[in-house]
């Protein structure tokens, strides 16, 4: 039998709703796996410096934020307790809107009547392949979307995998910096 390379099963996530330690222990596995547990940890310790990098510098929304994608007209994704995005928001120091209920992955799917009833600064999330387009040309021509849509909503091109670890979170982060300070006031840093 040819054997090309060891295969190594690694499980994803630990524990319900507690990615930021699935994630740490993830690494510390895969650089197990790799024979490199010191170079797992320096990765795990850069991440965290550059996040409390980009949490010090970065301009503090006045309200929570709610991190929303629109599946089609009828429908939005919130995510929340259990996803990357909720992670990083907590290691930014920043307030998650959606606190409810959430699946596995960390999201919930509500209709238009339930997105109403929601508060928050949105913050818009568009799939990376619509990139190259206006990001507004991917929003449901829906009235209803363009009415709850607000002028304080922050538009994210998805350049990252909301199951992507370390590295997506980091790309969430820059990402959020980027369109938090686009939206800033120009005089607001000084």
């Amino acid at each position: 039998m040819l054997s090309i390379a060891r295969v190594a099963k690694i499980q994803l996530l630990w524990s319900e709703f507690n990615v930021w330690p699935s994630l740490e222990h993830l690494t510390r596995e895969i650089g197990k796996v790799i024979d490199d547990e010191q170079q797992a940890q320096i990765f795990i310790d850069t991440v965290e410096v550059s996040l409390s990098d980009i949490a010090a510098k970065i301009e503090r929304p006045a309200e929570p934020l709610l991190i929303v994608e629109i599946r089609d007209g009828r429908h939005v994704r919130v995510y929340g307790p259990g996803s990357l995005e909720d992670a990083v928001l907590t290691r930014l120091g920043l307030e998650n809107a959606w606190q409810g209920s959430t699946n596995g992955w960390g999201f919930s799917t509500l209709s238009i009547p339930e997105a109403f009833r929601l508060e928050g600064q949105k913050v818009v999330l568009h799939p990376f392949y619509t990139q190259e387009q206006d990001s507004t040309s991917t929003l449901p021509t829906s009235g209803l979307w363009q009415h709850w849509l607000d002028d304080t909503s922050l538009s994210i091109n998805r350049n990252y995998w909301p199951w992507g670890g370390f590295p997506s979170a980091l790309r969430f982060a820059e990402s959020l910096v980027e369109a938090l300070e686009a939206q800033a006031p120009p005089n607001a840093a000084g």
